[in-house]
């Protein structure tokens, strides 16, 4: 077993916010990714829409979603984005930061065991 990490690594031109190299397997790039790396888009509203269908959706912006495809095509990484708004909605709840993060990872397709 084992791993290294990084902070701030540079992969063909793109930094990464955390590298993770595990003893076997893909190396992850986590991605602590802020309000500048999403565009909002928020459905026009109609007397119809409930408040659940009129809320922004976040969604990547441009060059984020190039700098994931990048990593994954062509370094070979597994990009993990950790979405700001989904961090801030645990509420500094380390219970809900814990599911939080591991639902990440699993929508990632990495196992955190």
């Amino acid at each position: 077993g084992g791993y290294r990490k990084s902070d701030e690594v540079d992969l063909g031109g793109f930094i990464v916010d955390i590298l993770i190299t595990p003893a076997a397997g893909p190396r992850l790039s986590i991605e602590v990714n802020g309000p500048p790396h999403y565009v909002q888009l928020v459905p026009s509203l109609s007397s119809a829409a409930s408040a659940a269908e009129s809320a922004p959706v976040h969604r990547l912006n441009g060059k984020s979603r190039m700098k994931m495809w990048f990593l994954q095509q062509v370094e070979g990484v597994v990009p993990i984005a950790v979405p700001y708004f989904g961090w801030d909605a645990c509420q500094s709840n380390p219970a809900r930061q814990a599911t939080f993060l591991l639902e990440v990872l699993r929508e990632a397709g990495v196992s955190a065991g």
